[in-house]
């Protein structure tokens, strides 16, 4: 299954982002997909700065190497994904992309693990996908204004249902975006089921 960080590398190959400067910023980092690395080696491209962000220190560590083999510029940053974006200083975000807490489909039968939930506890959180829709509205509610004219934003595990309302992660932070000058955005060569792009319009900073 193809997931957000491939939606963006092919937008940036489709010359999407080709005239921003700026920062990409990862909220989840990878845990041996290669969202990270593909996102640097993105970001390398078009010189741009990057940092990926997650809770969990071991998936930090765990990427700053290949990160460093990238640019040794690049960032790996343990820290709660929303208090990074509130407190990131620039108005300067040109991809934005959100992959964290994890959290099912509405009328999936699958359940977290006891592991893992109890990872998610330790840290205060419990792993109901309510509280995924949360974080990731409130990711975006504390950065939405910092991202350029024209930048992306990509929500991975997120799709329209039979009824046409969104699910999954991006369950209530897609909503929000199209109703503050975002658009949806799709490929030229592929189709995308489990994640959203989105693109700002104009600058509301």
């Amino acid at each position: 299954m193809a997931h957000g960080h491939d939606m963006i590398c092919n937008l940036a190959e489709d010359g999407l982002i080709d005239k921003l400067r700026g920062t990409i910023i990862e909220i989840g980092t990878e845990r041996g997909h290669g969202s990270t690395e593909a996102l640097a080696k993105t970001a390398k491209r078009h010189n741009m700065r990057f940092i990926t962000v997650d809770i969990f220190e071991d998936a930090v560590v765990a990427i700053r190497k290949p990160l460093k083999k990238v640019d040794p510029r690049f960032k790996a940053v343990c820290m709660d994904g929303i208090m990074f974006l509130r407190k990131y200083p620039r108005n300067d975000i040109t991809v934005l992309y959100l992959d964290a807490f994890d959290a099912f489909y509405s009328n999936s039968q699958r359940i977290h693990s006891e592991k893992k939930n109890c990872e998610y506890e330790v840290r205060g959180n419990k792993l109901f996908n309510k509280n995924a829709w949360k974080m990731h509205l409130g990711c975006i509610k504390v950065c939405h204004t910092k991202i350029v004219a024209g930048g992306l934003v990509v929500v991975d595990d997120t799709r329209l249902d039979e009824s046409g309302n969104w699910d999954g992660k991006g369950k209530l932070a897609v909503p929000f975006l199209l109703n503050n000058s975002y658009n949806l955005v799709s490929t030229k060569r592929h189709t995308y089921k489990h994640c959203c792009c989105l693109q700002k319009m104009n600058d509301e900073s």
